[in-house]
């Protein structure tokens, strides 16, 4: 009796000694594009660079207890582990924090290859599947006054976009709720980075100038100084990320 309980013993190590690697495909944020390295460190031998929208795949449970701190603005922190990666063949590590769940808007490369970026709007649409949509419009009393456009669109992870033109002269406006657990907040500022940057190549601009901005209670503000005065504010609850502001698209 005392063999086969040291047999049944050798035979049960393995079930419970053993966790199978578990993987998930995330996206490269980062807009210069984003180094898979030999170690997770930032010193270790760089592998290679994925751009911006490469699909990698990553090894769930091979997060590394090394962790990064970036600041993106000053307030504005992205903390995140280095996870194990696989890359055109390649395995190695990158930096967590610019790699998310869904695919990036496509961004504007210069003032002339604009064509086929995406607006928040349409970004939403391609990424997430609509619950439903409403639209009005409301017919000015004056001659003078202009004619306003309201719509409405949520989807079915709790996503919802106001859009109202034009809001005052000459402009639009975006009211967008997105739930904390469908996007972080790196997610958020990263599409709203690249959002404002097209709408600025797009008229001619060469980098946005943006006025980031941390404020009290979490909030933040991206600007650029453009034609027309872009901007978004994101406010952050319980819940989820606010974001108000004059329509950027390209």
């Amino acid at each position: 009796m005392r063999y086969i309980g040291i047999i049944l013993s050798l035979l049960l190590i393995p079930l419970f000694s053993f966790s199978p690697p578990t993987q998930s495909i995330q996206y490269v944020w980062a807009h210069s594009g984003l180094s898979i390295r030999s170690a997770p460190n930032k010193n270790a031998k760089r592998i290679g660079v994925a751009n911006y929208g490469d699909a990698i795949t990553v090894q769930t449970n091979g997060q590394s207890p090394t962790s990064m701190t970036i600041e993106e603005f000053q307030g504005f922190f992205i903390e995140s582990q280095w996870v194990k990666v696989y890359w055109r063949g390649q395995a190695g590590y990158m930096f967590g924090g610019y790699l998310g769940q869904w695919k990036p808007i496509v961004k504007c490369v210069s003032e002339k290859a604009c064509q086929n970026t995406q607006s928040l709007e349409n970004y939403f649409k391609d990424t997430f599947s609509l619950k439903y949509e409403d639209h009005v419009t409301h017919t000015p009393d004056s001659p003078i006054d202009y004619e306003v456009k309201e719509s409405l669109w949520v989807y079915d992870n709790g996503i919802e976009v106001r859009h109202t033109s034009p809001w005052e002269i000459g402009n639009s406006r975006s009211d967008i709720k997105i739930p904390k657990s469908v996007m972080s907040r790196e997610e958020v500022y990263l599409l709203l980075y690249t959002a404002v940057r097209n709408s600025q190549l797009w008229e001619g601009g060469k980098r946005p100038a943006v006025g980031q901005e941390m404020q009290k209670e979490g909030t933040f503000s991206i600007t650029a100084d453009t034609m027309s005065s872009l901007y978004a504010t994101v406010k952050t609850t319980h819940t989820h990320y606010i974001i108000s502001g004059i329509y950027v698209s390209c």
